[in-house]
């Protein structure tokens, strides 16, 4: 018996298909992190869930009836929001970003891929500062100023403009 028949048997070596009432509940193991949903819910979306949960693969399960993903479980809960409601915030962490994205890849989740990509797109290091944290620009010259003035979308003090006018 090889090492992946005996991992099989320590899980039963159970696959099933599963094909349910829509509100039937689903108990998940992702990567160690359990998850519980409505059938409903992981076949709303076109997605290797969807082809999972409505009995076209089959799914392996453990003895206590947990159905068994090999993934990181660590972005699971977003992948499950996004299946409900059609939409997610992305966090402004670009490498958390990426990993919701692979997750999407993954499962074959499209608008949230799409989602994923377009929000990196957007979000550069100069975009996201850290709470609390404020850029204050030195002026040294006039063209310094009108830099600043042209190029910004935030609110300027008072000051820089006071600058503005003591420099020209």
């Amino acid at each position: 018996m090889s090492n992946d028949e005996a991992d099989l048997n320590g899980v039963e070596g159970r696959l099933l298909a599963l094909a349910g009432s829509p509100s039937q509940y689903i108990k998940l193991n992702v990567g160690g992190a359990l998850y519980q949903t409505t059938i409903s819910t992981l076949t709303k979306h076109d997605s290797m869930l969807r082809a999972m949960f409505s009995g076209r693969i089959e799914i392996l399960t453990d003895s206590d009836g947990w159905v068994l993903i090999d993934r990181n479980g660590k972005h699971f809960g977003t992948i499950l929001n996004f299946l409900r409601d059609g939409y997610v915030p992305l966090p402004e962490c670009r490498v958390e970003t990426a990993e919701i994205l692979a997750e999407a890849k993954y499962y074959l989740i499209q608008d949230l891929v799409q989602l994923c990509q377009n929000w990196l797109k957007v979000i550069t290091k100069e975009d996201i500062e850290p709470a609390g944290i404020y850029k204050v620009p030195l002026v040294n010259t006039k063209k310094d100023c009108d830099r600043i003035v042209t190029s910004t979308t935030k609110v300027l003090f008072p000051m820089l403009l006071w600058i503005n006018v003591i420099l020209q």
